[in-house]
């Protein structure tokens, strides 16, 4: 890491990649018809992006912002439709990052998501009696349509044995 990285990481707290291990070495490549520098304000480094997970045309990714900050990026669609959250390394440990999300289609089964980026930290099983709505990619992604989410129930997510700090809520 450069010294003006470094310097970036120093002001939102931890290392990205020590929040989030799915930093680590790319797996697949970003679609080259989205511009990232569009995305969000400031842009996201397109060379941070790494795939955590898809389903059908709906993919799944995180990555670093220009500023040194935590992303999460969903492309729902074959018209290539994306949304982006970004925080602070520091929060993204301490609350997780989430961002709803609609595509282009009409599709009934298409309508909005929601997804949660957890922290290596937590447990991405959600302690909640009974079934819940999310279909789990690897070790910190939630996904769920927002119309399976129901409004009155609070999702909270443990710390991993071995680690302090809050539970993270995500309310519904």
């Amino acid at each position: 890491m450069s010294s003006a990285t470094a310097e970036k990481y120093a002001s939102n707290g931890p290392e990205p990649r020590s929040v989030i291990g799915a930093l680590g070495p790319p797996t697949e490549v970003f679609p080259a018809g989205v511009d990232t520098e569009g995305l969000i304000a400031g842009g996201i480094d397109r060379s941070t992006l790494r795939k955590l997970g898809s389903d059908g045309p709906k993919s799944f990714w995180t990555g670093v912002d220009h500023a040194g900050d935590i992303c999460l990026v969903t492309v729902l669609d074959v018209q290539v439709t994306t949304a982006a959250a970004c925080s602070a390394p520091k929060d993204v440990e301490a609350n997780g990052l989430d961002l709803s999300a609609a595509g282009a289609s009409t599709r009934l089964d298409d309508g909005p998501i929601v997804a949660v980026l957890l922290p290596d930290s937590v447990d991405a099983e959600p302690i909640t009696a009974g079934k819940h709505p999310w279909t789990r990619y690897g070790d910190n992604l939630l996904v769920a349509k927002q119309s399976e989410i129901p409004e009155d129930v609070t999702y909270e997510f443990g710390r991993k044995r071995g680690h302090s700090g809050p539970k993270i809520n995500y309310p519904g």
